[in-house]
């Protein structure tokens, strides 16, 4: 459940996993501890979040359905949206494709055939536990990306893994009747053991030695490529401003301001540039609700974190010198910020290869 807040996925459609892998026991005590424990853990994991004063990041946000804008409405929802239902299939077989290979996919249908032959409860469990997030996602999501299945990996991990046993079990009892009367070694077994490691290993391998070697040229699904590798908002260019904020930098500091937007641009950069002493990066949380960059005031909030509702203090707009503005990737229009702030000028750009998409620089005139 601490992966799925790490996925931006709310905790709450992950919950009766925990809960089913407790009613395995017997025991009514242990099925109402277990019950106990699951909601524990949500609550646990839920709270911070919402006490810990991060505005920007959760001021529209719901203490139980995190963003309601993740789900379908109620009425959409009892309306049966085919069309929609359809569309996150799609997206999920497609995701699945790209990531689930062929030799683990075989394990995982050793498993199946094994815990239905077996009538195996944990292997039951396995199975639930792979498939409600999927289901969730399915019935539930208004859109929704690769990293919201991260809850569902573990459990076909271990179906795989119960899966390679079971075949190497049969492999190694076939290899046994074929080598019947001859003196038993356990050299075979490690050779036919091994062998199949790589096997399954092998594809893995070569999918990740293309994302570290050649990433351009890795078999991603096309949403994954445009959101970690080629989109703007994969942190495109940042290496390049964070070196044209350095160099500016080096003649005298500067203050770098950003707003409070989540991602990229702002949040990337402030990554590059951190612990540069010559550069002091500042979030104006106030724009673009207030159309001035710089306060008319004589001072403004100081935030320590651009997550912060409570300012560190009041800082004085007078220390505010040699200042640049990142500018966010937002549908405010540029020609009205420069009304508005007739002071600042554009001093560095880098556009996108698509040629329409780019991250802008200002910088306020002396």
């Amino acid at each position: 459940m601490g992966l799925a807040f790490l996925t931006k996925a709310t905790a709450l459609l992950l919950f009766p996993v925990l809960f089913f892998i407790f009613i395995q026991t017997d025991s009514r005590f242990d099925l109402m501890k277990g019950f106990a424990v699951s909601l524990a853990i949500f609550i646990l994991m839920s709270l911070p979040f919402f006490l810990s004063a991060q505005e920007p990041v959760f001021a529209n946000r719901h203490a139980v359905f995190n963003n309601p804008d993740y789900y379908l409405s109620l009425d959409t929802f009892l309306s049966f949206p085919l069309m929609i239902w359809w569309r996150n299939l799609w997206v999920i077989s497609e995701f699945y494709k790209g990531y689930l290979s062929v030799t683990f996919l075989l394990l995982t249908l050793v498993f199946l055939a094994d815990t239905v032959n077996q009538k195996n409860r944990a292997g039951w469990i396995l199975i639930f536990w792979a498939t409600f997030p999927l289901l969730a996602i399915l019935l539930l999501a208004n859109g929704f990306y690769s990293r919201y299945f991260l809850m569902a990996i573990p459990p076909v991990i271990l179906m795989g893994a119960r899966g390679f046993i079971c075949l190497l079990e049969f492999i190694i009892e076939k290899f046994h009747l074929f080598c019947q009367g001859r003196k038993p070694s356990k050299t075979p077994e490690l050779l036919i053991g091994s062998s199949l490691f790589i096997l399954v290993l092998l594809s893995n391998l070569i999918f990740s030695s293309k994302l570290i070697m050649s990433p351009e040229k890795s078999p991603l699904p096309e949403l994954d490529r445009l959101l970690y590798l080629e989109g703007m908002s994969s942190g495109y260019g940042l290496k390049m401003a964070a070196r044209f904020l350095v160099e500016e930098s080096k003649e005298s500091p500067l203050i770098l301001m950003t707003t409070v937007d989540l991602g990229n641009p702002q949040e990337g950069l402030s990554v590059y540039l951190w612990g540069n002493k010559k550069i002091r990066v500042i979030s104006a949380p106030w724009w673009s609700k207030s159309p001035k960059l710089i306060p008319e005031k004589e001072t403004f909030p100081l935030l320590a974190s651009k997550h912060q509702r409570t300012p560190l203090r009041q800082e004085s707009v007078a220390k505010l010198e040699n200042i640049y503005f990142l500018y966010p990737f937002t549908t405010y229009p540029e020609s009205r910020f420069l009304k508005d702030n007739p002071g600042f000028e554009k001093v560095w750009t880098y556009t996108h290869f698509n040629g329409k998409d780019s991250i802008k620089i200002f910088k306020m005139r002396s």
